[in-house]
């Protein structure tokens, strides 16, 4: 089996906020590289991988076979949550897009909005924007870390819907 790669802090920042032992699903994975990462350092059991499009999910297969996780993979074509069920994860990795998109994602997905899951979010860009939202639609930020690579910084973003609210 190769030797595990590291991750940039941006994708590092995300892995850290993962709960240990949750069964992930990463939404708009591109590579797989988060839930390949996590599998092989133990933190997680099983992931899900989803993506919009038919081409990131085979280079997702590919660093799956590559690194021996295939088994605890599964892979979804999906427009965001829409192709997962809700007793599937724990733990959902939305990262690398824009809030706009999250937002969307998130708007579309009211099936996840239960105090069970842990949201991981990675937005980049309009930060403030997917905040408001967050807080106008009933989620509680547990954490927040800047992630730095060079010149730029990522918020990176633990969330979850409180109990007792209704969608």
């Amino acid at each position: 089996m190769r030797p595990l790669f590291s991750l940039k802090n941006r994708l590092a920042a995300v892995a850290d906020m993962v709960p240990p032992g949750a069964v992930l699903a990463d939404v708009g994975t591109d590579h797989a590289y988060l839930p390949v990462w996590l599998l092989r350092s133990g933190k997680i059991p099983r992931a899900l991988c989803g993506d919009v499009k038919q081409g990131p999910l085979a280079a997702a297969r590919r660093t799956a076979q590559k690194y021996g996780c295939e088994p605890q993979m599964e892979f979804i074509l999906s427009d965001g949550l829409a192709g997962f069920t809700p007793e599937q994860m724990d733990a959902i990795v939305i990262a690398g897009m824009g809030a706009d998109t999250q937002i969307g994602i998130l708007s579309a997905a009211t099936a996840f909005w239960d105090s069970r899951y842990s949201f991981i979010l990675q937005p980049m860009s309009k930060q403030e924007r997917l905040i408001a939202w967050l807080d106008e639609h009933g989620f509680v930020i547990e954490e927040q870390r800047i992630a730095a690579e060079g010149k730029r910084r990522y918020l990176c973003i633990k969330t979850r819907y409180r109990e007792g609210e209704q969608p």
